[in-house]
């Protein structure tokens, strides 16, 4: 059972590389590809912190500029994916 569990999990995730590959496909860029492998992480770190993906990245681009003179960098520590302190309709329902 665990095997299968894995082999599912293995095929999820190939599945995921297979859709951006067709993104990919368009980058002609280093800048474009840096762009496009950061976006990727947020979005498989916010999936692995059980967050709504799509909500934290509606939260994040809200609350980005809200912080853009601040020179303290230890003040976008509540925005990551693990912080405590993130909304609670941007987290998955269990």
């Amino acid at each position: 059972m665990v095997m299968y569990r894995l082999i599912i999990h293995l095929r999820n995730e190939v599945s995921v590389l297979y859709h951006w590959k067709k993104n990919w496909v368009l980058i002609d860029t280093i800048a474009g590809a840096e762009a496009s492998a950061i976006s990727y992480s947020i979005a498989e770190t916010a999936k692995a912190n059980n967050l709504r993906t799509y909500e934290y990245y509606k939260y994040l681009l809200t609350e980005i500029p809200k912080y853009q003179d601040e020179t303290d960098l230890a003040v976008f520590d509540q925005l990551l994916p693990w912080s405590a302190s993130l909304p609670e309709y941007i987290r998955r329902k269990k």
